[in-house]
């Protein structure tokens, strides 16, 4: 039996075996759900925030500040950015992961 002839051959198309396709909801298990990656984000940059207070010396300097709410922010984008693209795979709706990354 030749190359081509094993390639074609019905018998090694993995198409054909059930135990080879994967289920629907696997595959929707597999597939992001942009609302979990919202709640990631959020839950990051909200301890994010609490972490820079770990660097007061004394408990009266811990104040809100507004500064460091505008740098939990800002990680919290840039890390919605970098895990976009890491996971953009799983996040297949192009009109979600354009307004991801545009900040929108």
């Amino acid at each position: 039996m030749t190359n081509q002839n094993r390639i074609s051959s019905p018998s090694t198309n993995h198409a054909d075996h059930p135990a080879t396709e994967k289920p629907p909801e696997r595959l929707q298990q597999m597939q992001g759900s942009y609302g979990r990656f919202l709640a990631m984000i959020v839950t990051s940059t909200v301890v994010m925030f609490g972490l820079m207070y770990l660097n007061t010396y004394a408990m009266d300097h811990v104040f809100f500040l507004q500064t460091r709410m505008w740098m939990a922010l800002y990680m919290g984008g840039m890390m919605a950015i970098v895990m976009l693209a890491f996971m953009l795979g799983m996040y297949t709706n192009r009109i979600a992961n354009i307004a991801v990354l545009s900040g929108r």
